[in-house]
C-alpha cells in the first residue's frame, strides 16, 4: 500500500525547504566551474550558449523528464530512493540475471549517496561561506571555521524534525529562488540572445567541435546542475510524489533556468579574468553582504535534502538487514518517512568537517563532487528499466529507447567525473567501498545467524515430551521470554531465549509467557493492542502492537497481575573458529555492529529493570555456517 500525503500549500512550503536546497544552489558554482575551473573554456558567445544548452536540457531531460515524470513513480511503500527501488525488484517474482546485477548495484549505489551526503553540505555551505571574500579579503582565514561552525548548528538542528526544519527553510527558499530571477533580469534584457540556448542544436555543436576530452571535461562540471535529482528520489518518503513535482515545476526549474541564463548573459556582458565568484558579480555593490548572508542560509538548507535522505536510506536498510538497528526518532505524526537518526546524523558531520579541512576550497570539493552520483544515476536508470517492463509490464517498445538514452546521458555524466578521479574523486568513492563492505559483512553474519533460528527448530511440544523435564516440579514462578516471531500454538518454534535457559537449568517454569511486540504501519495502535493467548498448561502468548510513532514501553503491560515475573531476553555472543584471518576479521566487525545495534530490551523500555534476564546466546562462526554452541537438548 501506498504511502499518502494531504497535499496542501503547506507541504509544498516544507518540501522546497528540504527538497531543492541541493540542486537550488547549484548556481553558486556549476557555470563558475565551467568558465573559470580547471578546465576553463573563453567565455564567447559560442561557448556561453554551448554551455547554457547543456544546462537547460541537463535539467529538463535528467531532473524533470526521468525523475519527476518516471522515477518518482517508484515508490516502495510511500518510500523512495535506491534501497526501496531495490525492494520492490527483491520483492517481485522477476529474478533474472540482470535483476540480480541491478540488485547488487542499487546496493552500492545507495553507498555512494552516502558519500555523496557528506560531500553536498561541504561543498555548499563553504562556496556560499567564501562569498565573504567578495565582501572584504581581509575576512578570508575566517571561511574554514565558519562554514565548520555553520554545518554544526546545522545537524545539531535536525533533532527538531524534518517538518519543523522545513517549514523553517520554506521561505528563505522561495526568497533564495526570487532571488536567483532577480539577479538574472538586468543581464538577460542586456543580451536576450542567451535564450538560443533552448535549442539543442547549440548543445550538440559545442560537443562536437570540442573534441571527445574536452566534451567530457566541460560536462563534469555541466553535472553540477543535477546533482540534487538522486537526493530528492530519496526524499520522496518525507513529502510524496504532487507536492515535490508542484514545488519543481512552479518555481524551482524557472528559477534555476533564469539564473544560469543571467550568468551567461552576464559573461557575454562582461570581461572578467577572475570568475571565481561569478555568482555574486551579478548582483549590484549594495546587494553583495545581503546575498551573501542569503547564499549561505540557502546553502545550509541544501545540505538537508541529502541529511534527510540519508536517515531515510538508512531506514529502509535496516528494514531490508543490510544496517544494524540503529536509534530511529520519528518527528511526525501524519507521515511516517519524517525521522531522525542520530548515528548517521553525527557521523555525517564528522565527515563533512574532514572534508572541508581536507579539500580547503569549494573548487577542490567540485573536483571530487559528481562522480558518486552519477554512478547511482546509471543504476537507478536500470532499475527503473527492469521495474517499468518486467514487473509494472509497460510496453518495452518506447521504454527501452527511452531507457537508453537516460542510460546514455547517465554513461556520459559518469565518465566525465570519473576524469577527475585523481583530482578528488577517488575520496568519495573509497567512502562507498568502505560502507559496502561493512554493510556486506552484516548481511554476511545475519544470513549466518538466521541459520541458528532454522524453522527445523524445535516446538513447544517437542519440549515438553523431553524425558529430562518434567512439568510439575518446574520453577514455581511466571518467566515472560521475548519472541521475534509470535508464539501462537503448542506447534510453534520456541524462541532461542527459552531453549538456552532451559539447556542451562535443564527445568522449564510452571507458567511462561511467549512475549512479541509488532511495530504497526500507522502512527498510533488505537485498537487492538493486546493479543492475548492461552496455549494451555501454563503456556500463554502475548502479542503487543504498537504505532510507528509509540515508544513500544511494555513495563506496563508485564507487571499485570498473569504477567508478573521475570523477563527474558537473547544476548549474541559470536565466536570465531579461527580457521582464517579473513573469517576472524568479519565476525570481529559483526560484533562490533552487534554493540551498535539498539539491543529489544533498551528499545522496549526494560533497559533498568532487575527483573530482566539477559540469556546469553552462544554462536560459533566457521568457514561454512554458524552453530549453536553449548545447546544440550
Amino acid at each position: 500500500m501506498t504511502q499518502t500525503h494531504k497535499f496542501t500549500p503547506l507541504l509544498v512550503l516544507t518540501t522546497l525547504g528540504i527538497v531543492y536546497g541541493d540542486i537550488g544552489t547549484s548556481p553558486l558554482y556549476a557555470i563558475r566551474e565551467v568558465f573559470f575551473g580547471h578546465h576553463a573554456i573563453p567565455h564567447d558567445l559560442p561557448n556561453v550558449l554551448g554551455t547554457l544548452s547543456l544546462f537547460f536540457w541537463s535539467l529538463a531531460i535528467v531532473v524533470a523528464l526521468k525523475y519527476h515524470v518516471l522515477v518518482l513513480r517508484l515508490d516502495n511503500h510511500g518510500e523512495g530512493g535506491v534501497f526501496a527501488l531495490f525492494g520492490i525488484i527483491r520483492n517481485s517474482t522477476h529474478q533474472s540475471k540482470l535483476a540480480v546485477v541491478v540488485s547488487a548495484a542499487l546496493v552500492f549505489g545507495a553507498c555512494l549517496l552516502y558519500a555523496d551526503g557528506m560531500l553536498t553540505p561541504a561543498i555548499s555551505v563553504l562556496s556560499a561561506v567564501e562569498g565573504i571574500e567578495v565582501v572584504t579579503p581581509a575576512f578570508k582565514d575566517m571561511v574554514i571555521p565558519i562554514t565548520i561552525l555553520i554545518l554544526i548548528v546545522l545537524f545539531f538542528f535536525q533533532k527538531r524534525g524534518t517538518d519543523k526544519v522545513g517549514r523553517l527553510f520554506g521561505p528563505v527558499m522561495i526568497v533564495w529562488f526570487s532571488t536567483l530571477v532577480l539577479l538574472a533580469i538586468p543581464h538577460l534584457h542586456d543580451h536576450p540572445e542567451v535564450f538560443e540556448a533552448v535549442n539543442p542544436m547549440h548543445a550538440i555543436r559545442f560537443l562536437s567541435e570540442k573534441g571527445v576530452v574536452h566534451s567530457m571535461q566541460v560536462l563534469g562540471y555541466v553535472f553540477l546542475c543535477v546533482t540534487g535529482g538522486e537526493a530528492l528520489y530519496a526524499d520522496l518518503g518525507h513529502f510524496g510524489k504532487h507536492a515535490i513535482d508542484t514545488a519543481w515545476f512552479s518555481l524551482v526549474f524557472p528559477a534555476l533556468v533564469i539564473n544560469y541564463f543571467g550568468q551567461g548573459a552576464f559573461l557575454l556582458g562582461h570581461s572578467i579574468d577572475d570568475g571565481s565568484n561569478l555568482f555574486y558579480l551579478l548582483a549590484p555593490q549594495w546587494a553583495l553582504i545581503p546575498l551573501v548572508i542569503l547564499a549561505t542560509m540557502a546553502t545550509i538548507i541544501a545540505s538537508q535534502a541529502v541529511i534527510s535522505g540519508a536517515f531515510s536510506l538508512t531506514q529502509q536498510a535496516v528494514g531490508l538487514g543490510f544496517f544494524p538497528r540503529l536509534k530511529i526518532i520519528h518527528t511526525s505524526s501524519k507521515i511516517r518517512g519524517q525521522i531522525y537518526m542520530p548515528f548517521v546524523n553525527w557521523l555525517l558531520c564528522l565527515g563533512c568537517i574532514a572534508l572541508v579541512l581536507g579539500f580547503k576550497t569549494s573548487s577542490g570539493l567540485a573536483s571530487a563532487y559528481g562522480i558518486t552520483v552519477s554512478m547511482t544515476m546509471m543504476v537507478t536508470t536500470m532499475g527503473l528499466y527492469i521495474v517499468a517492463t518486467k514487473i509494472w509490464g509497460w510496453n518495452a517498445k518506447w521504454v527501452t529507447p527511452l531507457c537508453l538514452l537516460l542510460l546514455f546521458i547517465d554513461i556520459s555524466f559518469f565518465i566525465s567525473n570519473a576524469i577527475k578521479f585523481m583530482d578528488g574523486g577517488y575520496v568519495p568513492v573509497f567512502l562507498a567501498l568502505f560502507l559496502y563492505a561493512a554493510m556486506k559483512i552484516w548481511e554476511w553474519g545475519k544470513n549466518r545467524l538466521s541459520v541458528v533460528y532454522s524453522p527445523e527448530g524445535l516446538t513447544v511440544r517437542d519440549l515438553l515430551d523431553l524425558k529430562d523435564i518434567e512439568w510439575k516440579v518446574g520453577i514455581p514462578r511466571r518467566i515472560n521470554f521475548f519472541s521475534p516471531n509470535p508464539v501462537t500454538s503448542l506447534s510453534s518454534i520456541i524462541p532461542l531465549t527459552l531453549q538456552t535457559f532451559v539447556s542451562r537449568i535443564h527445568i522449564l517454569p510452571m507458567e511462561l509467557t511467549f512475549v512479541t511486540v509488532r511495530i504497526l504501519n500507522i502512527p498510533f495502535s488505537e485498537n487492538g493492542r493486546t493479543e492475548k493467548q492461552l496455549l494451555g498448561k501454563g503456556i500463554s502468548s502475548l502479542i503487543l502492537n504498537y504505532g510507528y510513532m509509540e515508544d513500544p514501553q511494555i513495563l506496563e503491560m508485564l507487571n499485570q497481575e498473569h504477567f508478573k515475573g521475570n523477563i527474558v531476553v537473547g544476548d549474541h555472543e559470536i565466536f570465531s573458529d579461527k580457521s582464517s584471518r579473513w573469517l576472524d576479521f568479519r565476525v570481529r566487525i559483526f560484533r562490533l555492529f552487534l554493540r551498535l545495534s539498539n539491543p529489544s530490551y533498551r528499545y522496549f523500555g526494560l533497559q533498568n529493570q532487575p527483573r530482566i534476564m539477559k540469556e546469553v546466546i552462544p554462536v560459533e562462526f566457521d568457514k561454512n555456517k554458524a552453530t549453536l554452541l553449548d545447546v544440550d537438548y
